[in-house]
């Protein structure tokens, strides 16, 4: 029988059922979420692939490779509904960067679980029943990369983890697409078109691409010490709309000229200036140094999409990238 829909797990608090002496520990896996929906919908046929079996601040890079392989493996199989489970500390990268790769015509929901199968407010099944309920509506058709949680229906470029521990965790900016009742799929708006794809496959060649946060009276020092160890990107969460301490902004320009440096915001919403401001570290003069804007993304988003562009060899396309988050 042909799969309907793929659940992959990389393990996470959806998939933790055992406690230990040390704490709580993955048990369970893609079979035993496969089962669940497959009894909630005996209708479809629903297969489960165990990719990690890991908490999500234990993931890596490479990881991510390997699930963007396997998304494409069981699409070329004629799979075109895919679940993901995963931890939630890194779920919104896992999503910004699938929505990056995951070929055209298929759907991946990537959800998981606040609260662990061992407390009774667990809410690991009714996120996996919910994102079943998103695959199974047609208006899900051309969205590429979902994030479903708490009943809400997310776009992979805006989501994020807002709270440590709510249920209500995930949130939007500038809000969900829509959301899940009665077991059905609201989708009241829609990105414009998707933006800056890449192909597969990802290099396995590791990168160095560290992201920093500037703060008051940043004097540039963690800056200067990054610039003196084998760098490959860095990405730099400005002040409000753009702007760096002098000190700092002076290193930016300085790396600028021999690697890819980028600056988002460190408020995590709305889009960086051009060149509104005089300051010393003005966005402006920052931009003009060779500085890439990182439009409208969170300086977590920037980091990620600088390291896929190096890993699929976009190097020289870096600012084309960019420039599809500043509009």
């Amino acid at each position: 029988m042909t799969t309907d829909v793929a659940v992959i797990s990389l393990g996470g608090t959806i998939a933790m059922g055992r406690r230990g002496d040390d704490g709580l520990a993955v048990s369970l896996g893609a079979t035993d979420f496969a089962r669940l929906l497959s009894e909630r919908r005996p209708d479809l046929e629903v297969s489960g692939v165990n990719l990690a079996h890991r908490d999500s601040s234990e993931l890596t890079m490479d990881d991510l490779a390997i699930l963007a392989d396997e998304i494409a493996h069981v699409a070329a199989a004629g799979v075109r509904r895919v679940i993901v489970t995963t931890g939630t500390d890194s779920l919104e990268e896992i999503a910004f960067g699938l929505e990056r790769v995951v070929p055209d015509g298929v759907t991946v929901v990537v959800t998981g679980a606040m609260r662990s199968p061992t407390l009774e407010s667990h809410d690991g099944p009714a996120n996996l029943v919910a994102a079943l309920s998103v695959l199974s509506s047609p208006s899900r058709e051309s969205l590429g990369v979902l994030v479903v949680m708490n009943d809400e229906i997310h776009g992979a470029d805006f989501v994020r983890k807002s709270h440590a521990t709510s249920a209500s965790s995930f949130t939007s900016y500038p809000g969900p697409l829509g959301w899940v009742a009665n077991d059905e799929a609201l989708l009241v708006t829609r990105p414009t078109h998707r933006r800056a794809r890449l192909p597969l496959p990802l290099e396995e060649t590791p990168r160095v691409v560290p992201l920093l946060t500037t703060y008051l009276g940043d004097g540039g020092h963690a800056l200067r010490a990054l610039a003196s160890t084998p760098l490959d990107g860095v990405v730099i969460e400005a002040f409000g709309s753009g702007r760096l301490a002098p000190g700092t902004a002076e290193v930016a320009r300085e790396l600028a000229s021999r690697l890819p440096v980028v600056i988002a915001s460190r408020t995590g919403a709305g889009l960086l200036e051009r060149s509104t401001y005089s300051a010393a570290g003005s966005e402006g003069r920052l931009f003009a140094a060779g500085v890439l804007n990182a439009g409208w993304l969170t300086g977590v988003q920037a980091r990620l999409l600088l390291e896929l562009g190096l890993r699929t060899g976009a190097t020289k396309d870096l600012p084309r990238l960019f420039e599809q988050f500043q509009t």
